[in-house]
């Protein structure tokens, strides 16, 4: 029974997690680059040295943008890769119970169901608060 709350609340804290990171924001702004470029493509009233300059200027920022998704991504997963590692301290679990447990069946639905407990709760909590 430690095992599934330790799970539910790591992958709770997961969502919080991947809710507070600006991944929408990165995602807009590839969205506005890869736009700008597509329309600096097509665009016929641009010399081919300003499209050169205007295209190389929108690769390098859905470079740089591409490089913080893949830096958020690696502290989500240091997170819950540091949350088993504590299991080790609480008496029953242990690292390998952690990750043995969490790809069994049983283990994909509890976390399936805190995701959804978490943004459910995060849900309500906008639409009831004053």
């Amino acid at each position: 029974m430690m095992i599934i709350i330790y799970l539910f609340i790591v992958v709770l804290l997961t969502g919080f997690l991947v809710d507070v990171l600006p991944f929408l924001k990165i995602i807009k702004n590839v969205s506005v680059l890869g736009k700008k470029s597509a329309s600096t493509i097509q665009a016929t009233n641009i010399s081919d040295d300003e499209k050169q300059k205007v295209l190389l200027s929108c690769s390098l920022g859905i470079f740089k943008e591409s490089l913080l998704i893949a830096f958020y991504t690696l502290v989500i997963l240091g997170f819950v890769y540091l949350a088993f590692l504590l299991g080790d301290y609480i008496e029953p679990l242990s690292f390998d119970k952690l990750v043995d447990y969490s790809i069994t069946l049983q283990g994909i639905a509890v976390s399936v169901i805190a995701f959804f407990v978490y943004f459910g709760a995060k849900k309500l909590y906008g639409k009831f608060r004053v």
